[in-house]
């Protein structure tokens, strides 16, 4: 299928699922609630776009030159991340980031860097995972917003999602092979050998998921920000547990940018508490999420795709430090 298609079949995808949405709602009421946001709250949110960008820079410099070699001045990878936040505009699934692999691609290695923009998605699943079974956990003797049941009816899976990723990782031959084939389809003897050099350097891989973390615990604030911005009052533990699943549906490929999967999973879990016409109100606003930086990144992925690419040739791959590390700053 071809990608033009498949934006086809995105755009399709997200207009059937918002007009079912608000069908079931009064179009007047969200515009009025819209309308009767708090300014100052508002600013909060928006204003946790800078530290969250800030973060997923600094992260992407870190896995660029921990796992890969190249030493990428802060300036040119924060370039690099918003120009793949634009990108994300237009290719469903967050999967537009993907083009940061040809501003990394090292001559002779064309296989690692797309592998170290998957390893990043990667730890944005997890952590997004992390917070959602932590706090799931955390409400489950006394939920509010969704019942027991429903809980864990979410948590189980969770759990034994968790105890076989952890099992997996002592044969990590397994997930390599099903990872080829459903991204790479390269020698699988090649990716192994890039897992193993990346893996085997554990306080850089701690590094970085705890980077994740603390980025995605912002990304979760930001929903708190838009629900006080509409004069909705959420327990923290309550938005931990639902504005994760609103993040995961937004990364479903099967609608442009998120929208309409990320707003059914608001009104899902907070609709029943909050109101219909709050709940996708939040839809409406958490859209600046992905259309702010994209936009902002405009400048940056079209500089990123008229430079030349980064880095020389490098035997050793990840684990090949010194000399063979090629340095670009901004």
């Amino acid at each position: 299928m071809s990608n033009r298609v498949k934006l086809v079949l995105a755009a399709a995808g997200s207009a059937a699922v918002l007009v079912a949405l608000y069908s079931l709602v009064d179009l007047g009421a969200v515009v009025r609630t819209l309308a009767a946001a708090d300014s100052l709250w508002l600013g909060v949110y928006l204003g946790l776009f800078l530290p969250q960008v800030a973060l997923a820079g600094w992260r992407w410099q870190h896995i660029a030159g921990s796992f890969g070699g190249v030493r990428l001045g802060y300036g040119r990878a924060l370039g690099q991340t918003l120009g793949g936040y634009s990108a994300n505009l237009a290719i469903p699934g967050k999967m537009g980031e993907m083009v940061k692999g040809l501003w990394l691609f090292v001559e002779g290695r064309r296989f690692l860097p797309f592998f170290l923009v998957v390893l990043e998605k990667l730890l944005d699943l997890l952590a997004t995972l992390a917070l959602l079974t932590l706090a799931l956990c955390w409400i489950l003797p006394a939920p509010q917003y969704q019942s027991r049941t429903m809980i864990l009816g979410l948590l189980l899976p969770l759990l034994v999602c968790w105890a076989i990723g952890l099992l997996l990782l002592r044969r990590i031959d397994l997930p390599v092979r099903w990872l080829n084939r459903l991204v790479f389809r390269e020698d699988e003897r090649r990716l192994k050998t890039t897992w193993q050099q990346v893996w085997a350097r554990k306080a850089d891989l701690l590094r970085v998921g705890g980077l994740s973390l603390v980025l995605w615990a912002v990304q979760v604030l930001q929903f708190w920000c838009m629900f006080r911005a509409l004069g909705a009052r959420i327990p923290l533990d309550e938005l931990y547990a639902g504005a994760p699943l609103a993040l995961l549906a937004g990364i479903l490929p099967l609608t442009t940018a998120g929208i309409g999967s990320r707003d059914a999973a608001l009104l899902w879990w907070f609709g029943p508490a909050l109101g219909m016409e709050t709940a996708l109100a939040v839809g409406v606003l958490s859209l600046a999420r992905v259309v702010l930086p994209g936009v902002v990144g405009l400048p940056c992925f079209w500089r990123e795709m008229r430079r030349r690419p980064l880095g020389r040739p490098s035997h050793g791959g990840a684990s090949n430090r010194g000399s063979n590390e090629h340095e670009s700053g901004d």
